[in-house]
């Protein structure tokens, strides 16, 4: 089933399945796993992925059903697996020809999945079987990068947050309205978005001149810390560490906040690794 061979150059979504066994890496040259910590690598055989040949660029898991993948493309909108990836179907119907998807995300407890695309925010039921336009009250023409549920996270159930090429925008009602946030962001790009789930009011997002941070669920925004260099990209945020304790950045290199454990964040200092 599996092809041994290394890991492409270029990685555009890396995430672990919901058993947090396999490791999966989503690129322009094909979907592959590793179940040893990333020390070797098992490509996908290309017949397996039943559609033409795509740039793969997102990866979402339902934690509720271990066997299941979704793999967001280019140009065929979103492929599931429901066998640990051995056959794919594509979920395409009512989803925009042309869009890419930059980036998905399942909702669990809603059986949603959140779709980030270059032509606005799309949402898939799993009960359903088409999917749902949600983009009333943003910009024509924005691209989106992330989409993140605070209910994820532990936080409110209907309160979504949005990454776009626009700046940062909040809905209340589970994407049917949206809103930029009080202070506004719109000359910025963000490209991602972490809820910190020990404290779901508490958001960290990397956008196009570094990192900010919210402490009142993206409604005003401050700096992280210093030593993040300033007016540089931060592609994706993580925490991590003993008991969570170090949020990462990656930027032109990857950074950390220290922390200690059972104490928070001690924002004085950034480390480069």
């Amino acid at each position: 089933v599996y092809k041994r061979q290394p890991l492409p150059s270029s990685i555009n979504a890396l995430s672990f399945d919901a058993t947090g066994k396999k490791l999966y890496a989503a690129s322009a040259n094909g979907l592959y796993m590793s179940t040893d910590a990333a020390q070797h690598w098992s490509a996908v055989s290309k017949h397996q992925v039943q559609t033409p040949l795509d740039n793969y660029t997102a990866l979402a898991f339902d934690l509720n059903a271990p066997h299941t993948i979704y793999l967001g493309t280019a140009h065929h909108a979103v492929l599931v697996s429901m066998n640990d990836g051995n056959t794919w179907t594509t979920i395409s119907n009512g989803f925009p020809g042309g869009a890419a998807i930059n980036g998905l995300t399942f909702d669990t407890d809603n059986h949603q999945l959140w779709a980030a695309t270059t032509q606005g925010i799309y949402r898939f039921d799993t009960r359903a079987t088409t999917w749902q336009a949600l983009n009333r009250g943003l910009p024509s023409h924005i691209v989106i990068y992330t989409v993140q549920p605070a209910s994820v996270s532990g936080g409110i159930q209907g309160l979504i947050f949005a990454g776009t090429s626009q700046g940062f925008f909040r809905s209340q009602d589970a994407g049917a309205h949206w809103m930029q946030s009080q202070e506004s962001l719109s000359r910025i790009t963000v490209l991602a978005i972490y809820v910190d789930f020990r404290k779901p009011t508490t958001l960290y997002i990397g956008t196009s001149i570094g990192g900010l941070r919210s402490d009142d669920s993206g409604q005003s925004w401050g700096g992280i810390a210093p030593g993040l260099p300033r007016n540089q990209p931060v592609y994706s945020l993580a925490l991590g560490a003993t008991d969570y304790a170090q949020l990462f950045a990656a930027s032109n290199d990857v950074y950390l906040f220290p922390g200690t454990s059972g104490s928070g964040f001690n924002i004085t200092k950034v480390f480069p690794l």
